[in-house]
C-alpha cells in the first residue's frame, strides 16, 4: 500500500514507519542545535562561576526539575559549561546521568501506554542532557519497534 505524502483535506503528513524514523532524526538534530544555540548566551553568564559552583547549581536545577528549561537557567546548560572546562568531571557525569534518567523514566512510562509522541519528546530532552546514554539508545530502539 502506498502512502500519500500529503493529504489535502486533512492537512496531514503521512509517512508511515520510515517517516517516523526520519522525523526522529530531524527532531534530534533540531533539538541538539536548539540546545546549543540556547546555551551560548548562558555560557557567557556562567563563565565567571567556578566549576564547583556550577556543579552545585546543576544539582539544584535537577532537584528542582529545571533540566532543559527555562533557557538560561537549567542544568543542561551548566553541565555543558562544566564539560567545556573539564570534560572528564565525574560529578558532572553523575548529574548528567541522573538528569537524563528522569526523562528516560518518563519515556518508559509513556512508551508502555503507547503515547509515542510524548515518548519521543522525552527522548529528545534526554538526548540534550546525555546523548551517549546506552539506556537512551535502547529506548529509541523500543520506540521504533513499537511504532511499526
Amino acid at each position: 500500500m502506498k502512502h500519500k505524502l500529503y493529504q489535502v483535506d486533512g492537512d496531514l503528513l503521512r509517512f508511515g514507519f520510515w517517516g517516523l524514523v526520519a522525523g526522529v532524526a530531524i527532531l534530534v538534530i533540531v533539538s541538539v542545535i536548539d540546545g546549543w544555540a540556547n546555551a551560548i548566551p548562558a555560557n557567557r553568564a556562567l563563565q565567571g562561576k567556578s566549576v564547583a559552583a556550577l556543579v552545585k547549581a546543576a544539582k539544584k536545577d535537577v532537584a528542582d526539575l529545571r533540566i532543559t528549561r527555562p533557557a538560561g537557567n537549567n542544568a543542561a546548560e551548566k553541565l555543558l559549561e562544566i564539560q567545556r572546562r573539564e570534560p572528564q568531571h565525574i560529578g558532572a557525569q553523575v548529574i548528567r546521568t541522573k538528569a537524563a534518567g528522569i526523562y528516560l523514566a518518563k519515556a518508559e512510562r509513556t512508551l508502555k501506554s503507547n503515547r509515542f509522541k510524548k515518548t519521543l519528546a522525552f527522548l529528545i530532552r534526554a538526548r540534550q542532557v546525555d546523548p551517549l546514554s546506552p539506556r537512551l539508545a535502547e529506548l529509541e530502539k523500543q520506540l521504533y519497534a513499537s511504532a511499526k
